[in-house]
């Protein structure tokens, strides 16, 4: 289960950061469908969604993309905004984000992205 750092921008210019899980066996121009995930409120990636991104992709055809919150773990906050600051509306913006992010990794199949 190969692991490897991304980050992307949110379109209001927070930069978020996560992992990208693949299976151990891809082919090299393989897509695969992709599971988007991240903790509600105020957990970190490291809060087993990455023991689930393992799981799954040992066990299925699948890739994962699992980031943290804005202001949370390895993310950024927008400027002047205090660290462990939880806004669902961002949050969930931050998720349409992370899916429009999945869909220009070579790996995933743009149209098989889940949540």
């Amino acid at each position: 289960m190969p692991r490897r750092d991304i980050e992307f921008k949110t379109t209001d210019h927070v930069t978020l950061r996560g992992w990208f899980f693949t299976p151990t066996q891809i082919g090299q121009h393989a897509k695969l469908p992709c599971l988007v995930m991240s903790h509600g409120w105020s957990a970190v990636k490291e809060m087993d969604l990455d023991n689930f991104a393992i799981h799954f992709t040992e066990h299925l055809s699948i890739t994962c993309l699992i980031y943290d919150n804005r202001g949370f773990g390895s993310s950024d906050c927008q400027a002047g905004a205090p660290h462990h600051e939880i806004v669902p509306s961002l949050q969930q913006s931050d998720y349409s984000d992370a899916i429009t992010y999945a869909q220009t990794i070579p790996e995933a199949d743009p149209s098989a992205i889940g949540i």
